[in-house]
């Protein structure tokens, strides 16, 4: 799968400077011997994800690039208009391959510079011009964290250009990260549990990448690849393997003014064991590093019928998601 991950942490001066971009020292495409072409160039990617901060505040960002290849300066100085049109299709047949929860994103206004017919965006070229965007306008911080945002494109006419035989069709993902949001490397150790098997004070480091996912603008739920879903990660005894508890997903919350870690709690719905988090009173820095974006959390696991159990990582910063 290729994925590509256009990382708008986006202040409004970037904002600014993402537009100027768009009549400034634009490569006009390559030159065919035939007809011009009408291409989206992000279709070279399965899913396009756009990261934003989650800070309050109208934002507008362009979501697609359109572009007309031209043969000669007289095409270029034409004016053409160039219909796209949603593609909701997309969205499901991504769902399907890939068991994701991807849903039509509507929380936005679009730009005038785009209208919409009804049925189509209308991307007009002046004469000059060899790439448009559809540019949209959203406030990151009220949008719904437990969803997957996504839009979907597709060339529905060109006027009397021919439409690029690959590069029609368009996938983003409007993703919201907070603060905390990212790829780890955990290492962890426990205490409380040697009689079940469960390793007693040695630290190790978990195979494979933690991710923290944004699940609201101060939280992060928790997915191990190595797991491959959200079950809290251990070692056996003396470290012999690498394990995790059934019934449980965990979730940090900080508070946004100290990044201290203020609450653990688990996602997962109860059995009978009634497996539960909280924060290790005895440890007083919890806490996300802003120079390090290293995460230190001690928090407690209890169970029914079993002795506390004590839980210590260390989640080292290894990038974006």
């Amino acid at each position: 799968m290729q994925t590509k991950n256009i990382a708008l942490l986006i202040s409004a001066a970037g904002i600014l400077a993402f537009a100027a971009c768009n009549k400034v020292d634009i490569n006009k495409g390559i030159t065919n011997n035939e007809k011009t072409i009408v291409k989206l160039p992000q279709a070279a990617n399965e899913i396009n994800t756009i990261s934003l901060d989650a800070a309050p505040g109208a934002l507008t960002i362009p979501v697609l690039e359109v572009r007309r290849d031209v043969i000669s300066e007289a095409d270029l100085n034409t004016t053409q208009v160039v219909k796209i049109a949603p593609n909701p299709g997309a969205i499901d047949d991504y769902n399907a391959a890939h068991g994701s929860n991807l849903t039509t994103f509507t929380n936005f206004t679009l730009d005038p510079s785009t209208p919409f017919d009804g049925e189509n965006f209308v991307v007009t070229f002046n004469p000059g011009d060899f790439v448009k965007f559809i540019n949209i306008t959203l406030d990151p911080s009220k949008l719904d964290f437990s969803k997957r945002n996504g839009l979907a494109f597709k060339i529905a006419n060109a006027g009397n250009s021919p439409i690029s035989a690959d590069l029609n069709a368009v996938l983003v993902e409007v993703a919201v990260k907070n603060r905390y949001d990212g790829v780890y490397t955990l290492r962890t150790s426990t205490s409380g549990w040697s009689a079940y098997g469960i390793n007693d004070g040695l630290s190790g480091t978990y195979p494979g990448d933690y991710l923290l996912i944004s699940s609201g603008s101060a939280s992060v739920k928790t997915f191990s690849t190595y797991v491959g879903g959200s079950l809290l990660p251990a070692f056996t005894a003396g470290l012999a393997g690498a394990t995790a508890f059934g019934a449980t997903s965990p979730q940090f919350t900080f508070d946004l003014a100290t990044n201290k870690l203020i609450a653990v709690t688990n996602l997962a719905n109860p059995d009978a064991r009634n497996r539960q988090f909280a924060i290790n009173p005895a440890v007083s820095d919890s806490r996300w590093d802003p120079d390090t974006k290293s995460i230190y959390a001690a928090f407690l696991m209890t169970q029914n019928g079993r002795p506390t159990q004590y839980v210590y990582d260390t989640m080292t910063y290894k990038g974006s998601r």
